[in-house]
């Protein structure tokens, strides 16, 4: 599966593990150097950056602007699943969302508010991520890949003794709410 990842620079060693390539970061890449020909041609684009809410751009480390909907229009996603771990991307009338579905994304998908995920190692949406990537790498439709990726982290969090109690809500309240899109912006799953 042809697979794209860009995230913030310290987030790559988890964002490796959830896209299965090697991340592009923020820094050194920015808003001014990223190149939407990258997004060609992919049938997984992975990101793990920071959104604000109601924001036209995501950021990397130390607040440097990483990518906006102005770039993310300018390419043609040719119906790829986009998986975001982003904050914010699925807010109501997110700039960044409705750019990902203008840019012809066949599934996008993402959570609302604030969303975790681990630095050093896949945790809460980074693992959510790795899942349906690995789900969709087996033939599974989008809707199918985040429906069975859910399931398998509701699995570990039923035998997980590491975890305390204020990560099980966490995971709970977020990574599990995670939604998909397509281009009528209904989430699903």
């Amino acid at each position: 599966m042809k697979t794209f990842a860009y995230c913030c620079a310290s987030f790559a060693v988890s964002a490796a593990k959830a896209a299965g390539v090697t991340p592009i970061t923020c820094p050194p890449v920015t808003a001014d150097t990223f190149q939407p020909l990258w997004l060609v041609g992919r049938q997984f684009i992975y990101f793990d950056l920071h959104g604000e809410a109601g924001q036209p751009y995501w950021a990397g480390d130390n607040g440097l602007f990483a990518l906006t909907a102005e770039t993310i229009r300018q390419a043609d996603l040719g119906g790829a699943t986009v998986f975001a771990a982003n904050c914010h991307l699925t807010d109501t009338d997110h700039p960044m969302l409705d750019a990902l579905l203008a840019a012809n994304a066949g599934a996008v998908i993402g959570g609302t508010g604030v969303n975790y995920s681990g630095k050093g190692t896949t945790f809460g949406a980074s693992l959510l991520g790795m899942w349906v990537r690995r789900m969709l790498s087996l033939g599974c439709s989008p809707d199918e890949a985040l429906r069975l990726a859910k399931r398998r982290i509701q699995a570990a969090l039923l035998s997980a003794t590491v975890l305390d109690d204020k990560e099980r809500e966490m995971v709970n309240q977020d990574t599990l709410a995670f939604s998909l899109y397509t281009d009528n912006r209904v989430g699903l799953v």
